[in-house]
């Protein structure tokens, strides 16, 4: 799995240094809550969510317990459980309780990624993921496999049960990507390296487990596109977007906490050190970037339902996407918060 150090920083002891020698200004500024932040991110799509029955938080509670051996740690069951209600609004309970246990293994994988911060870390990492890689190919695990190995074999058993051959492949493919970004990304945490804004861009949306669970839209809620509509450009376009604008969402309403976890991957973190401004700006500039994504993901998402009227699939897969857009925006606000919403008060259509 490559390695793509490109323009890469100096960055210690939580402070960025830019090459002009001008860092973030942390001790003049006050970093905004998350609540005055998710008011500037435009949204301009409903909120629809499927209905969180008990069962469903108790069996990924038990799930969890049961293949990774432990709580996950980053995030609590009920909050990627309302993140995946909004996601799959339209799933039945098989693919539902699927999605809350595939995003509870996916930040577990974070967590395991970010414990390792020593010299040998990417190495390490390095070795973990080509295990995974391996199950992703069909390859069981062995009898001496850590959990997070076991978890994913178990996670991909149960989607190829209503998935088709391809999908599973699909899928695969954006578990990869993920792979690519999370060692890359503990690389630079290794060696005290802050990535330039153009290669975090392209790498940093691949990273997190929402942007694997948009390769899996259509299957979670019961949507078969046909191979030829997955590869069509303007629905790749669009999931694309979702995946970037999710990244950006994340970043913006997490800023503290993905400083001191993620050694300063953030967009904002970024903006400041490579721009050489105080906070205050950076997160203007990039509550603007993620706003003209979000328009640009709008103008193509209706473009493809325009040519695609006819084609109902293809028209929820595109919803289905903007209610990724809306679950990573109401998650990054309660994630960054720290005061998650209680997810048995989440109602369909609401």
């Amino acid at each position: 799995m490559p390695i793509d150090h490109a323009g890469s920083a100096n960055f210690e002891s939580g402070r960025a240094t830019s090459e002009s020698g001008v860092g973030p200004r942390v001790g003049e500024e006050v970093i905004p809550d998350p609540a005055d932040l998710v008011e500037l991110i435009f949204c301009p799509f409903e909120r629809e969510s499927a209905c969180l029955p008990e069962e469903i938080i108790d069996g990924a509670e038990q799930w969890c317990r049961d293949q990774l051996g432990e709580s996950t740690g980053v995030f609590t069951v009920s909050q990627t459980a309302v993140l995946a209600a909004d996601c799959c609004p339209d799933a039945g309970p098989q693919q539902l309780a699927l999605a809350v246990d595939y995003l509870q293994w996916g930040y577990a994988l974070e967590r395991r990624v970010e414990a390792s911060r020593s010299l040998d870390a990417p190495e390490d990492v390095a070795q973990l993921l080509r295990r995974l890689d391996g199950i992703l190919r069909g390859n069981p695990p062995s009898r001496d496999s850590e959990p997070i190995e076991v978890s994913l074999h178990d996670v991909l058993k149960r989607y190829a049960r209503f998935a088709s051959r391809e999908e599973v492949r699909t899928f695969a493919v954006g578990n990869r990507r993920r792979f690519d970004a999370l060692l890359w990304e503990a690389a630079n945490r290794s060696f005290g390296w802050l990535p330039d804004e153009l290669t975090y861009t392209n790498l940093a949306p691949n990273r997190s487990p929402l942007s694997v669970l948009t390769y899996a839209l259509g299957p979670m809620n019961l949507v078969r596109l046909s191979d030829r509509a997955m590869a069509d450009v303007r629905v790749r376009t669009c999931r694309w977007l979702a995946r970037r604008i999710g990244c950006w969402v994340g970043d913006l309403l997490t800023i503290d906490g993905q400083r001191a976890r993620r050694g300063g991957h953030n967009l904002v973190w970024i903006r400041a050190n490579r721009r050489g401004t105080g906070i205050a700006e950076a997160v203007h500039g990039s509550v603007e970037f993620c706003n003209r994504e979000i328009e640009e993901f709008c103008a193509r998402s209706a473009q493809l339902q325009t040519a695609h009227a006819s084609q109902r699939e293809i028209v929820t897969y595109a919803r289905r996407l903007s209610g990724a857009i809306v679950g990573a925006i109401q998650f990054g606000a309660e994630a960054g918060s720290g005061a998650p919403r209680a997810a048995a008060t989440i109602d369909a259509g609401q």
